[in-house]
């Protein structure tokens, strides 16, 4: 489950953008990249400055073998924080 470090570094990357236009692009990339069997149950809480974008995602996966034992679903979480290098004037990100 991938999902949160893509939203964070994909939100990184927006060149003079302020918290707000980072959260709202780690937010659009996150609901893009969740399986549909899942969308559900996911969640992302963004928190974004000039310096730093943190991704949380939380999601409700349902189960198949772990049924048996009366388990139906498992919540899962993790956290993705990116740095943003704000030195950077030429446009290169690399």
């Amino acid at each position: 489950m991938f999902v949160g470090d893509a939203a964070a570094l994909g939100a990184s990357t927006i060149l003079g953008g302020n918290a707000t236009t980072r959260e709202t692009k780690a937010k659009q990339i996150f609901a893009s990249n969740i399986p549909t069997f899942m969308t559900a149950g996911a969640t992302a809480v963004v928190e974004s400055s000039l310096e730093n974008v943190k991704v949380t995602a939380s999601y409700t996966v349902p189960t198949m073998f772990m049924r048996i034992a009366g388990v139906d679903n498992i919540q899962l979480r993790s956290t993705a924080n990116v740095l943003i290098d704000t030195t950077v004037t030429d446009g290169n990100i690399c």
